[in-house]
Order: structure tokens, then sequence, then C-alpha cells
């Protein structure tokens, strides 16, 4: 379908659609399977997150009337993924300690920007970087912000959507996609599928971490999405009876 929405508007050479091919293939993978790593790590090292996260998923199965176990199969809708608060929370929380992503811009014209410190003048062809991992580690927003805490994105049961800097409600709060007009539009297909494949290992499989010696970040992709882990981790698996 890309391809003929692409060749409708434009004749590309080979080079040009192979380039085209290989950009959504690395943008489909860079940064979920670093993400989909740290939050199963995540959920192995802390079992009361473990534990909350299949509880949910258990009840979810229940109330669909789906059965658990290697013999049969689970369908679930994307509003019902996305009723997962617990699981959502420790994507979130994983994205909020993990990511490293930036935003890069050229200004196009002079600009003073007023803020409670002072103002700032930008002129015109300067670039500006935008580093949202320093808010995601800001303690006056995240309580504890080093701590990998899975409920963090839940209040009462739900989620939780509203961060306070300085009194203040911050619009963006949580930023590895981006913000706004430029925000990464596979977002969405990045979450569900996150999501779908959690899901799925933790209904068929049990996990256990083999060596427990803690796992660093490695800042060698730093500005460039979901930082790697430091050393391999070893881990054991098996289907569930």
């Amino acid at each position: 379908m890309r391809q003929e929405i692409l060749e409708k508007y434009y004749t590309p050479e080979e080079l040009e659609k192979g380039a085209h091919h290989l950009g959504f293939l690395w943008a489909s993978v860079a940064n979920t399977i670093p993400s989909m790593f740290w939050t199963m790590y995540y959920l192995l090292r802390h079992p009361e997150a473990m534990a909350a996260v299949h509880d949910e998923i258990d009840h979810l199965l229940q109330s669909t009337g789906q059965k658990k176990g290697s013999g049969f199969s689970i369908h679930l809708t994307r509003e019902q993924l996305d009723n997962l608060v617990y699981l959502e929370s420790c994507i979130f929380e994983v994205l909020r300690l993990c990511s490293s992503s930036c935003s890069f811009r050229f200004v196009e014209e002079n600009l003073t920007i007023n803020s409670e410190s002072g103002a700032y003048c930008v002129r015109k062809g300067d670039a500006v970087i935008i580093f949202p991992a320093a808010l995601h580690k800001d303690p006056e927003v995240f309580e504890a912000p080093e701590k990998f805490k899975y409920d963090r994105f839940v209040e009462h049961g739900e989620k939780k959507t509203v961060f306070y800097k300085r009194g203040k409600k911050l619009k963006y709060y949580l930023m590895p996609f981006g913000c706004g007009a430029s925000k990464c539009p596979g977002r969405f297909f990045s979450l569900i599928e996150m999501k779908g494949l959690l899901v799925a290992l933790l209904t068929y499989f049990d996990f256990e971490i083999i060596d427990d010696k803690p796992v660093g970040l490695n800042y060698n992709r730093s500005l460039l999405g979901i930082l790697h882990p430091d050393s391999d981790v070893s881990f054991r698996y098996k289907v569930k009876s």
C-alpha cells in the first residue's frame, strides 16, 4: 500500500525505493525492541509489578470468556489492550527511564522566549535541541525519578495524565515520541504491538532471570531513541502448563 501511494504522486528510483523501505523497517523495530526488553526486564526484577500485570491480564481474559494455556488462543481488541492500565503504566515508566530521544530544529526567525527564570533570545539559523529526558528525570515532576515505579501512571485504578511543575499542570510530561505536530505517527502501532506481545508472553510462558546482577544503560545511542542495556541478561523460560 505504501508503494502504491508513493508511486501515485512520484516515480522513485530503485535506490529511493530501497531507502524508503529501509526507513520504515528501522522505524518499526529500532525503539520497539529495546522498549520490549526493558519492560520485561523491569517486570522480572519487580515481582509486585509482575503480579499486578498478571492479575490485570487474568481479569481481562476471564471477563472475555477466554482460557489460558498452551492449547488455547487469545484474541484481544485494541480497546481491551488499552484498558490494561498497569501494563501501560509499566511501558510508560520504561519509556520515561530509558528514552534518550531529542527534538532538533533550526530557528526560522529571531525569537525571544520569556520564562519564569528570564528571557532567552534565539537567532534565526540557530540550532535548538529539546531533550525530554531532562524532564523525565525531574524530581519535581516525578518522585524518585531514578526508580522504576510500575504504577506511576495509574491513579485510583485509572490512567494518570496529570503532572505538575512549580504548581502548574504540564501539557507535556512524557515525550518519548516527541510532541506537537511532528510527534511520531507510529506511536499507536508501537504501543499496541508491545502490549499485545507482552500479554502473549506473560500468558503462555514463565520467565526467570538467572543472573540477578543489575543491568545499566548503554549511552552510545544517546539522543537517538531508547537506550540499550550495557550487558547481556541471562534468563530461563518455559511454556506454562
